[in-house]
């Protein structure tokens, strides 16, 4: 197409609040133990495969919150899943959804984001303590250092969304994974 313009996206991961002792995780436990129906006298089996699992909800919880975005800022967000990103040992991290994040959209995710309270957040997360040596300062994550504002607002975001749970944006649990088990 000549002329058209190509729309870059940018690469990141997203704190989504992964599974290890997450509310995602107790959801997954819980469709599993309907899935089975574990109330009436049903078992779980011992070879249940986990990552197809974790590796479809992060997928779907992508597109609610990219939808919840869209509906929040009345403007079209666009974030791409690649693949969910999982720590070999879960004392130092979690779970974190690897995406694209299209360039016209982060300035509308940032906009949002900054007509809340991320300002604040944003100094929280940047500053250093006892024990604690933050990566970025508050001013270089503000003057978005190796493309990292972004990353910080769609965490804040995230964090947001997961605690302000809407229905209309639920995932159905129970329907994801009994497709998988």
């Amino acid at each position: 197409m000549a002329g058209a313009k190509k729309n870059i996206m940018t690469n990141l991961l997203l704190n989504f609040g992964g599974f290890y002792c997450s509310n995602h995780q107790q959801n997954i436990d819980y469709a599993v133990e309907l899935c089975f129906n574990v109330d009436e006298g049903g078992t779980i089996p011992d070879n249940i495969k986990y990552k197809p699992i974790f590796e479809a909800y992060a997928k779907e919880w992508l597109d609610k919150f990219e939808e919840y975005l869209s509906d929040e800022t009345n403007k079209d967000i666009v974030l791409s899943y690649n693949k969910l990103v999982s720590p070999k040992y879960y004392n130092y991290s979690t779970d974190k959804i690897d995406l694209n994040v299209s360039n016209s959209s982060k300035g509308k995710i940032l906009e949002y984001a900054f007509s809340l309270d991320f300002d604040k957040y944003l100094k929280e997360k940047t500053k250093s303590y006892d024990g604690y040596m933050s990566y970025y300062t508050y001013e270089e994550a503000l003057n978005d250092k190796d493309n990292i504002l972004v990353s910080f607002a769609l965490d804040y975001l995230a964090g947001l969304f997961n605690e302000d749970y809407n229905s209309m944006y639920e995932i159905n649990t129970f329907e994801l994974v009994c497709e998988l088990v």
